[in-house]
């Protein structure tokens, strides 16, 4: 076992370097998730003004020449094996204007981990450095909230590799908070026939409407407020993530949902219920082309165990139908079994699986005091 200094930064986001690293960064994910990564970094690459690529390293340095760690990093050659990090983190986060108006705090990690090597041959210290030194430079652009969604640990052909990744997430004090099962279906006349029978909808659906809103910011506004309200109501006794509300309120979360690149002003609803002319609940909808995501839909207490929900869910398709869609894709609790249910008789399908991480950053970091650190640490032989 030999001593080795590390020294963790924030580097730029160079297209050449990431396209460099991802191969052996991606090596140990399955080929869904990977996909999502480099799609992620290709749009955001392409345009910059839907969010900020934040790329934090861990690079290894020769501390036997004497020599200053600044003369040290110069000294190397830019196309060398010795200027490649031993690890990399990667996160996204919502463009400088996103930020600037409060739409946004959250980011979202791409991936973490080596580039040299096996995944095990750097100390969990050396991890949790470079997860801190990314926490830091997030913390001092305005990001509370990161997430992480990796394949689930089930999911991995080893035991080595779920453990990896798990490891990673814990080194960067990420928790698990949930398993999401993605669906997919088809958003025509027959699915919608299969959920729903009633000629006549029990639910009449109002939207919110982006444009007419007196008051600025639109947080301010009597409708939005109604809706975080009628929302906050839905999440009470909810199957889905419900340890999501420990680190996120209402508006955050929504405020995420706006923030998205699928964000379509057109399709957030609230469903007010015919008979008493009480809200009932709300579906909210983002928009991929011909593809529709039901990004949230959720009942009030009282609204509940009445048949409501396969209608919230026969108006996503309607919306789809209306745009020429013909896809619905949504994410579910794995442990939500009545949900999946549902989304089963509406034809839906497994398409994939996540499991997600998420923490939260305290404003009151002092992003300056770690945004270039070094350690001596021990690398554990391989």
């Amino acid at each position: 076992m030999q001593s080795d200094a590390f020294q963790c930064q924030i580097e730029p986001a160079l297209a050449d370097q990431l396209q460099q690293w991802l191969p052996p960064l991606l090596s140990n994910l399955s080929l869904g998730r990977a996909q999502i990564a480099i799609d992620q970094l290709r749009s955001t690459l392409q345009s910059p003004t839907s969010g900020r690529i934040v790329v934090a390293t861990a690079r290894e340095l020769d501390v036997s020449d004497g020599k200053s760690e600044a003369d040290r990093l110069e000294a190397v050659e830019p196309d060398s094996d010795q200027n490649t990090p031993v690890a990399v983190a990667i996160a996204i986060l919502p463009s400088d204007t996103l930020a600037e108006t409060g739409i946004s705090d959250a980011a979202t990690m791409v991936h973490a981990g080596t580039l040299k090597g096996d995944s095990f041959a750097i100390s969990d210290q050396i991890v949790r450095r470079l997860g801190d030194c990314l926490a830091a430079e997030l913390a001092r652009l305005g990001v509370s909230f990161v997430q992480w969604a990796t394949d689930p640990r089930a999911g991995f052909e080893n035991d080595r590799d779920a453990e990896s990744t798990a490891r990673w997430c814990r080194g960067f004090d990420l928790e698990t908070i949930a398993t999401l099962d993605y669906l997919s279906g088809p958003a025509d006349g027959q699915a919608r026939s299969e959920l729903v029978k009633d000629a006549t909808s029990p639910l009449e659906f109002s939207k919110l409407d982006f444009q007419d809103v007196s008051d600025s910011p639109i947080e301010a506004s009597r409708p939005w407020q109604q809706l975080v309200e009628l929302i906050q109501s839905t999440y009470a006794g909810t199957m889905d993530c419900p340890r999501l509300n420990e680190f996120r309120t209402v508006q955050q979360t929504l405020q995420g949902y706006r923030s998205a690149a699928a964000f379509d002003q057109r399709f957030w609803f609230t469903a007010i219920d015919r008979q008493t002319g009480e809200d009932a609940g709300c579906v909210i909808l983002a928009t991929h082309d011909k593809v529709v995501e039901l990004v949230y839909m959720g009942l009030a207490p009282a609204a509940r165990s009445r048949g409501f929900a396969a209608h919230l869910i026969a108006h996503a398709m309607d919306c789809a139908i209306a745009i020429g869609g013909d896809r619905l894709i949504l994410a579910v609790d794995r442990d939500n079994t009545p949900a999946k249910r549902l989304y089963e008789l509406a034809g839906m399908k497994p398409m994939m699986s996540e499991e997600v991480w998420c923490k939260s950053i305290s404003k009151n970091a002092k992003p300056d005091q770690h945004r270039s650190h070094s350690e001596t640490s021990h690398k554990r032989s391989s």
